[in-house]
This record gives C-alpha cells, sequence and structure tokens, in this order.
C-alpha cells in the first residue's frame, strides 16, 4: 500500500494508535513532524480512539500526546454525529460491514480523499482503491 506525497489530510485507525502509544519508532516522529510542516489534517475517528482506550487507555493517551505535541490543532477527533452517522451506514452497506469503527474510518477516509494509516492493511482491502492505505509493518 502506499501513500502519495500531496497528503492533505490523514485517518488513523486503531492499530496504528495503538502502535503510536506503545513504542517509540523513528516512523512516528518523522510522520508527525511531517504532517505538522504540511500542515496536514490529522483525524482520529472516535469509533476508533474507543477500541484502543477499551483495551489499552494508557496507550490511547500516549498517542494523543504525541499527536498533540507534534501537530497541535490540526488533530481533529472525528464523533460518530448524526451527519456521520448516514455516511458511515451507507459505507456498511456498499461494502458489506459489520465494523461499525472500521466503516467510520473509511467513511472519513473516502469523504475527503485522506489516506488511512494502520499497521493492519489486510482490515481495507475490502475497499479496492477506493480509499488509499499506508501501512507501517
Amino acid at each position: 500500500m502506499m501513500m502519495s506525497d500531496g497528503v492533505s489530510g490523514v485517518v488513523l485507525d486503531a492499530s496504528f494508535l495503538t502502535d503510536l502509544g506503545r513504542s517509540y519508532r523513528i516512523e512516528h516522529e518523522v510522520l508527525a513532524d511531517r504532517w505538522s510542516r504540511q500542515a496536514v489534517s490529522v483525524s482520529v475517528p472516535q469509533t476508533e480512539l474507543v477500541l484502543v482506550e477499551r483495551d489499552k487507555a494508557d496507550q490511547a493517551r500516549a498517542a494523543l500526546e504525541l499527536l498533540l505535541s507534534r501537530c497541535g490543532p490540526s488533530v481533529l477527533i472525528r464523533p460518530l454525529d448524526m451527519a456521520a452517522v448516514a455516511a458511515v451506514a451507507a459505507t456498511m452497506r456498499r461494502h458489506d460491514l459489520d465494523d461499525i469503527a472500521t466503516a467510520h474510518t473509511a467513511s472519513l477516509a473516502m469523504s475527503a480523499d485522506r489516506t488511512v494509516y494502520t499497521t493492519t492493511p489486510d482490515r481495507y482491502l475490502r475497499f479496492g482503491d477506493a480509499i488509499e492505505v499506508f501501512s507501517l509493518g
């Protein structure tokens, strides 16, 4: 999976957030610095954050602290509000999903041509070319 050089926005999923909060990797620093320099919008779906918080509360906080310290106001927690509910439901129907977090992440990526950052790229295979996925593996 690849990432274009002209990324204007990224969506971080639970696996990426867990990895970010669990272990220091130079890749995290490089990516966060790049996003900050290029004024990239960093979206964190609330549904993905809940998955991390449920299993690894300290990691969720550590990941958000790193993102906020590096990228500041360009980090946006994307709620599953009424506007998002319609998009998520449509994504679930269109791609035959039963995972609301994956659908939320994908719908955010598709709606604004954002790249999904993950450590589990297989989660997004069913979307084909509809979304761009970058994986740290």
